[in-house]
C-alpha cells in the first residue's frame, strides 16, 4: 500500500545511502525498520493511562 512519509533531507539521504550500500530498496529498509520498531513496542495495556 503506498504511504507518504516526510523525512528530513539528511535522513532521506542517509536512508538512500544505506539502501544503495546494501543493494536493496529504500522501501525495503523502511518496511523492515517500521516492523522492527512496532514489534518492540510494549502492549498498549501496559502504557495506557
Amino acid at each position: 500500500m503506498p504511504t507518504a512519509v516526510r523525512l528530513p533531507e539528511s535522513l532521506h539521504e542517509r536512508l538512500h545511502r544505506e539502501a544503495d550500500a546494501r543493494d536493496v530498496s529504500a522501501n525495503l529498509l523502511v518496511t523492515r525498520a517500521v516492523e522492527a520498531y512496532l514489534d518492540q513496542l510494549p502492549p498498549v495495556e501496559e502504557v495506557a493511562p
